[in-house]
């Protein structure tokens, strides 16, 4: 396997990592293309962390092992033998980031090439500690979206948004590698991890935004709407929503509605579960509706 990447680290570098984690059930291909579009950005980075999250089957290590070789110098592969979910995979990498500017991405996503450019510049420019963007949805071509997952834009919107739902595009976050380890990190919340972190830094004053422009483009697939509609993540949920009332982050009404639309969740049937998803990942930009996240 070989791939296709342009001789981008050539161009001037700007300091920002890369966070990756890859697992044994992921796709090559997905992987491969994933890779593809960070080492392809027109604002190229020089330190790219993947974790192994686990022990990986032959062929995600021929992809990893190819991309090494290719540029030893820029992607760095760690790792250990037993699968301990995403949250421990990105608190294992982050100490390895060479830089406090660190931009998420996952391992069967596609970032645009004008990602890293638009995000860290306007990153440095607002002088925040936490962003992301709005990301389009597609199923194989990355360029024909079937949707959007739409988030709020400043601080204030963001701290409301909050309160019922996470407020950031997790395959799309920057963030300073100094600040998340300020707030503790991830916690091991399944599903809730990256929410849990960001309400976190925000109680500790952190400055957050997102932009409009839709960067990522996140590959879904029928499973997408079904994997958290499980009892671990029901508990994750109910934890969660405490957590806020306790620190008085949210009041008891707000903590009322939260659980009630978790327990829907949870308990609703699956094809209504993906008519609801479908319905609030297709682009709509009232922000007062239900996330399905």
């Amino acid at each position: 396997m070989t791939f296709g990447y342009g001789e981008c680290y050539d161009n001037k570098a700007m300091n920002y990592s890369v966070l990756m984690s890859v697992y044994s059930k992921e796709n090559p291909g997905f992987l491969k293309t994933a890779l593809n579009s960070i080492l392809n950005q027109t604002l190229s980075t020089n330190d790219f962390v993947i974790v192994r999250d686990g022990s990986l089957p032959d062929s995600l290590n021929e992809v990893l092992n190819e991309a090494v070789k290719k540029y030893p110098e820029i992607v760095h592969v760690y790792g250990y033998e037993k699968n301990e979910g995403l949250g421990y995979a990105l608190n294992f990498g982050l100490p390895y980031c060479r830089n406090d500017i660190v931009l998420r991405m996952d391992s069967d996503d596609f970032s645009f090439p004008n990602r890293a450019e638009i995000q860290v510049e306007k990153f440095v420019e607002d002088g925040v500690d936490l962003s992301s963007s709005q990301i389009l949805l597609f199923d194989s071509d990355p360029y024909k979206s079937i949707g959007e997952r739409v988030v709020p834009l400043t601080a204030e919107e963001i701290k409301r948004f909050s309160q019922s739902r996470s407020p950031f595009n997790h395959p799309s976050v920057i963030f300073s590698k100094a600040k998340v380890m300020e707030a503790g990190g991830y916690k091991p919340l399944l599903y809730k991890e990256d929410y849990f972190l960001w309400i976190r830094m925000i109680q500790k004053g952190c400055k957050v935004n997102n932009i409009p422009d839709p960067v990522v483009a996140m590959r879904i697939n029928p499973e997408t709407f079904f994997k958290r509609k499980n009892k671990s993540v029901y508990q994750s949920g109910k934890w969660l929503n405490r957590y806020m009332l306790k620190t008085k982050y949210i009041g008891r009404i707000r903590y009322i509605k939260n659980g009630m639309i978790n327990f829907m969740r949870y308990h609703l049937p699956n094809w209504l579960v993906s008519k609801i998803t479908k319905r609030y990942w297709s682009g709509s930009k009232d922000q007062s509706d239900p996330n399905p996240q």
